[in-house]
C-alpha cells in the first residue's frame, strides 16, 4: 500500500529557499483552531495536541481503507490586533491559528466522526477543532533556519522582496514547521515563513 506524503508529493507546497520567493497556491483542506495567548499558555498546548490527536486518528481511519498517509507538518498563522508590532505586543494578545493541511481524500464526515470520538474529558480543545479550506493564493516565501525567536532578519528579507518587487503583503505572518523541535537543535530548526500577498 502507498503511502501520501504531501511533502514529497507537494513540493512547492512544503519547500523554500533563504532567498524569497513567489508561489501559487490553491485551496487546500485543514483541520484548525483558533486561539489567543502565549505560546507557554495551557490553551496554546492543548490545541496542538488536539490537532495531532485527530490527524493520528484520521490517518490510522484511511489506512484502513488503504488510503495511509504521513501526518502533514503542523503550521500556524500569527497576528495582533494592537496595532503594534508584533514583537512589541505583549504575548498575552497574540493571536493564533494552528492548523494542518489534510489530503484531498479526507473530507468533513470523517473529520467529524474524529472529533466525536475523541475523549474530550482529556483534552479541552478537541471541542475547537473544525475543518475548512484555506486560499492564500500568490504568497512570498522564504525558509528561515534558527530559532523561532530570531526571524526577523528573514522577515526583513521578505518585506525588502514585496518592496523591491512592488507586491502589497494583504496576509499574516504564517509559519510551517518542516523541523520537529523535539529532535532539532534551535540553531538548526527550519520554518517557512509564507504571507500572502498582491
Amino acid at each position: 500500500m502507498t503511502k501520501l506524503d504531501l511533502a514529497k508529493t507537494d513540493s512547492q507546497y512544503y519547500k523554500a529557499t533563504k532567498k524569497p520567493q513567489v508561489v501559487e497556491l490553491g485551496s487546500y483542506s485543514y483541520l484548525q483552531i483558533i486561539g489567543k495567548g502565549a505560546t507557554d499558555g495551557e490553551f496554546f498546548h492543548q490545541a496542538i495536541g488536539a490537532i495531532y490527536e485527530l490527524a493520528f486518528t484520521l490517518k490510522f481511519t484511511f489506512k484502513e481503507q488503504n488510503q495511509d498517509f504521513v501526518v502533514p507538518k503542523l503550521e500556524a498563522f500569527w497576528w495582533v490586533e494592537s496595532g503594534l508590532p508584533f514583537n512589541e505586543t505583549p504575548q498575552s494578545e497574540w493571536q493564533w491559528k494552528i492548523c494542518m493541511r489534510m489530503p484531498d481524500f479526507v473530507n468533513a464526515a470523517s473529520v467529524s466522526a474524529a472529533i466525536n470520538s475523541a475523549d474530550h474529558s482529556k483534552n479541552a480543545a478537541l471541542a475547537s477543532v473544525f475543518f475548512s479550506e484555506l486560499n492564500e493564493g500568490k504568497c512570498l516565501q522564504a525558509m528561515h533556519t534558527g530559532p523561532y525567536s530570531e526571524q526577523g532578519q528573514t522577515n526583513e528579507l521578505i518585506t525588502n522582496f514585496a518592496t523591491e518587487n512592488g507586491l502589497t503583503i494583504t496576509g499574516v505572518h504564517h509559519e510551517i514547521y518542516i523541523s520537529d523541535p523535539r529532535r532539532t537543535k534551535p540553531d538548526n530548526l527550519k520554518t517557512i515563513i509564507r504571507y500572502s500577498v498582491a
